[in-house]
């Protein structure tokens, strides 16, 4: 019967190893960055409730489990998988001293990687030893360490044959200058930069499958977001709660961690809009959407407004027509999905896990307004329409926003908007 070494209470004192990717090629700037993981993983383990603490250490974090927590840990790898920054993760025995004792840290590998071993191999098992000997200063050589460890895992474990160039699995051992690490490789992260490190942003969010995944993909890249969703009447806050947008929120915060739904309704908008405008309704309702989150994004200090747009995708997002909404505001437009086909969009939606929501059934602000949009147009036309049937675009913008209804996320779970910062 195999044991866990990894399940509360262990024989061993167990830690979590975090490497990042481009953090470490920020030069003087870099610490920041490193504080930043810092605060993001300490931050999550918080919220689910686990009794660790993220310590930096060079050119790695290291999570400290609490002897007596019995999570899973296959559910606090999961968690810290979806961490932005985190490019890959490893749970780990550890042994704090020995470095100075050669015979004594040699004793500890052995048991340490037998409790790794103890499961059986598969039909085909085969495994490798690698040592990475980062302490310089420890006397027994990578090398030997290899062979001694391999020697003793075939005589004492399951594990019987040896293959260092295609191993089913790999023994890992790290020699820091804090200790002793054995693991069985890493798995990876979801990569990019630690948030608040990239900016503050406002995403415009609908109800489908593209906006959040971009969304997503700001927050890899650093950014803190909150969302901006409109809706085509008044809803109160727990008719919103209800929707599948607000279930995307709630995915969303899983990797942005903190961020805010606001929900206004276009009913304003809609009043001063004769039909579908000879076609042009659609673009003047982004356009609409493009000012009015500028102006949200004045009030919660946001520095850019993010879109789910895919060049060519659909009508509304031809290259004129991208043209003439970004032309709407002055606040810079980004489109992390730009590139991106439909096919990619869906695979990377599948795996964030907005999928499945962004299918339920609900129909958001541009299906209900896209009837037979152009697609091509000119901001000067659509500026001269607007001025045509819009009299005080400001009021306009001012009367949405008063009606706005506030909800907030944090790490997967909805909390009190007030219990978030400002």
């Amino acid at each position: 019967m195999s044991i866990d070494p990894f399940r509360a209470p262990s024989p061993f004192e167990r830690r979590i190893l975090i490497h990042y990717g481009e953090i470490a090629l920020k030069g003087r700037n870099r610490i920041h960055f490193e504080q930043a993981l810092q605060r993001s993983v300490n931050r999550r383990l918080k919220a689910e409730g686990i009794a660790a603490t993220a310590q930096l250490h060079h050119d790695r974090l290291c999570v400290i489990l609490s002897p007596t927590d019995a999570t899973p840990m296959s559910d606090i790898m999961g968690w810290l998988r979806e961490v932005p920054g985190v490019v890959n993760i490893a749970p780990s025995l550890y042994c704090p001293q020995l470095l100075q004792e050669p015979e004594a840290a040699m004793a500890w590998l052995r048991n340490a990687l037998l409790a790794l071993a103890s499961d059986p191999p598969p039909m085909d098992g085969r495994f490798a030893v690698r040592v990475n000997r980062a302490y310089k200063k420890f006397q027994l050589s990578s090398t030997m360490l290899e062979r001694e460890l391999g020697s003793h895992l075939v005589l004492h474990s399951p594990w019987r044959r040896v293959d260092l160039v295609n191993p089913t699995r790999t023994f890992q051992v790290d020699i820091h200058g804090d200790g002793l690490y054995c693991h069985t490789g890493a798995q990876h992260g979801l990569g990019g930069l630690p948030l608040g490190s990239a900016g503050h942003v406002l995403v415009l969010l609908s109800g489908g499958i593209d906006s959040p995944v971009a969304a997503c993909l700001m927050a890899k890249r650093g950014c803190t977001i909150d969302l901006l969703h409109m809706t085509p009447s008044h809803l109160i806050q727990q008719q919103i709660a209800q929707t599948p947008v607000a279930a995307l929120a709630c995915q969303i915060s899983r990797y942005a961690q903190r961020c805010r739904l606001f929900v206004l309704p276009y009913t304003h908008f809609d009043l001063k809009m004769p039909g579908d405008a000879d076609g042009y309704g659609l673009l003047l309702f982004r356009r609409f959407l493009a000012r009015t989150g500028a102006a949200l994004a004045w009030q919660v200090r946001a520095r850019a407004l993010i879109t789910g747009d895919s060049l060519g995708q659909v009508a509304s997002q031809t290259l004129d027509n991208l043209v003439s909404t970004s032309q709407a505001t002055d606040l810079p437009i980004l489109r992390p999905l730009i590139a991106y086909d439909k096919q990619e969009i869906i695979d990377l939606a599948r795996r964030l896990g907005t999928y499945d929501i962004a299918l339920q059934p609900y129909k958001d602000c541009c299906a209900l307004l896209s009837r037979n949009p152009r697609t091509r147009s000119r901001a000067a036309h659509l500026d001269a329409l607007e001025r045509e049937l819009i009299d005080d675009y400001p009021a306009l913008i001012a009367r949405t926003l008063a009606d706005q209804t506030v909800l907030a996320y944090d790490c997967g779970r909805p909390v009190d908007p007030a219990d978030l910062p400002p």
